[in-house]
Order: C-alpha cells, then structure tokens, then sequence
C-alpha cells in the first residue's frame, strides 16, 4: 500500500492498493448494508466500510484503477 496524498495531518489520505494485495484490503472493506465489497473496473466509485477485528473504523470511498489497482479515499485525522 502507497500513501498517495501528500504526508501529514489532513482530512482524507488517498492509499494505493497493489493487485497482490487487493484480496486483503477487500477482505477488511464490505458495503454499507453489509455486503462483500467487490468493486469492478468501468464502475462507479463506491463508498464501503473499513472493518478491523470485526468493528467498523471508517467509511471509505474505493476506486478502480487500471491493471487492477485500487485507490482507497479514508478519513485521514487521528480521530
């Protein structure tokens, strides 16, 4: 995973997701109902929920990039 936005305090941190490790990361992220999250490439972006040992920690924005990368947009504060 890659920091795309630039480093320090900010309201949202823009994260690179390599094709080997997009299983994990889509693992951790499901819908807002519940649901696998699985984004396609040509789609919309979609907004999906982080979950970390089981709790939701932050609603997120998933883009598809080319060569099956994804862009995650999360809340960047320390809140």
């Amino acid at each position: 995973m890659k920091l795309l936005s630039p480093p320090g305090l900010a309201g949202i941190a823009v994260l690179a997701v390599s094709p080997s490790e997009r299983a994990a990361v889509l693992a951790a992220l499901e819908s807002p109902s519940g649901a696998p999250c699985h984004p396609v490439a040509g789609q919309a972006s979609m907004r999906a929920v982080l979950k970390l040992a089981g709790r939701v920690v932050d609603d997120v924005l998933v883009v598809v990039r080319s060569g099956g990368e994804l862009e995650l947009h999360v809340h960047g504060s320390p809140a």
